[in-house]
């Protein structure tokens, strides 16, 4: 019994471990939406079938009957509505990273696309993966 328990003490010391660190909250919505938020400061409350979020970007509130699930990630993966002015150009992308075209409005973009489904969009205001319904 000595015997096993020095072993497993010596294992344990020879074992390493490698942090990971997760930059962002990841929230999907069952809409297939998703938010995302920085990690670091981020304060959730849940009060009144609410889930109030704080961040440093500010504050949201979600109805917790229309998420699906919250996740920690390293990357800020994120599916969501791309909010742009009047004037922007919007670039168009598969996620396999196939140029669809350009888009001069919001009203264009599901002319350029081929069906329902997840596109790239870059447009001066960033880039986001946006869901698309026909």
């Amino acid at each position: 019994m000595k015997k096993l328990f020095l072993f497993l003490i010596s294992a344990v010391g020879c074992l390493t471990a490698q942090a990971v660190e997760y930059s962002y909250v990841i929230i999907k919505h069952k809409d297939g939406t998703e938010s995302s938020f920085k990690s670091a400061g981020l304060h959730i409350t849940v009060a009144e079938e609410q889930l109030l979020v704080n961040s440093s970007e500010g504050s949201t509130t979600f109805k917790i009957s229309d998420l699906l699930s919250m996740a920690f990630s390293a990357e800020p993966a994120y599916i969501g509505s791309m909010t742009t002015d009047e004037e922007s150009i919007i670039d168009i992308f598969t996620t396999d990273g196939i140029y669809l075209g350009r888009a001069k409005s919001a009203q264009n973009v599901k002319e350029i696309v081929p069906s329902e489904g997840v596109y790239v969009f870059k447009s001066n205001n960033g880039i986001e993966k946006v869901f698309i319904a026909k």
